[in-house]
């Protein structure tokens, strides 16, 4: 089999009687159309836009756009950063994006940060809404110690929209008992 660096997979086989000489190849899911998964358009506050919603827990926090340059970026010039102070969890959501009700989407992003504690995370989630707003589902992945140390790395979610889901919003958080930072780029 072969694996791109999206996550799309072929299994490579001869099958009986020559109808499949390549073999057979998995295409991927359909990706939801994220507004500035980039990260490249400023909003307000010094935030991204299309990703403005920012909150702290316990703690203190605080979100915006970096920009560092290409070195700094995974595509572009810039990323969302987030930055926990000890003992604070900050988390961003992004706009609403429209979906089609019960499909199944991948939703990719790049994430990179360096925790040092077991109880420290980061988290990269999907909540799905239905027409009135109201929030109808959760997917989330979970990442913690020595996952990224500060490298690049794709992060994946597969979601099966419900019946009512209307659109979705993406959220990413950090959770640390001490001084953090999450890098977040190429969202799609």
């Amino acid at each position: 089999f072969s694996l791109n660096s999206t996550g799309d997979f072929a299994f490579h086989a001869r099958l009986c009687c020559g109808q499949f000489r390549d073999g057979i190849y998995l295409s991927g899911y359909p990706t939801a159309a994220i507004p500035n998964g980039d990260f490249e358009d400023l909003g307000a506050r010094g935030l991204p836009a299309a990703w403005e919603t920012v909150w702290s827990n316990s703690g203190g926090g605080e979100a915006f756009r970096y920009e560092g340059g290409a070195e700094d970026a995974f595509q572009g010039s810039s990323a969302l950063r987030l930055h926990a102070t000890a003992g604070g969890a900050t988390f961003v959501l992004s706009d609403p994006v429209p979906v089609t009700l019960d499909t199944t989407y991948r939703i990719t992003s790049r994430m990179r940060f360096n925790l040092r504690s077991p109880s420290d995370a980061v988290y990269f989630s999907v909540l799905q809404y239905d027409g009135s707003g109201r929030e109808i589902g959760v997917d989330e992945m979970r990442a913690s110690t020595n996952e990224s140390l500060w490298t690049w790395l794709p992060r994946r979610l597969v979601i099966r929209t419900k019946p009512k889901t209307a659109t979705i919003r993406l959220r990413f958080g950090l959770a640390s008992a001490s001084e953090a930072y999450l890098d977040v780029d190429g969202v799609y």
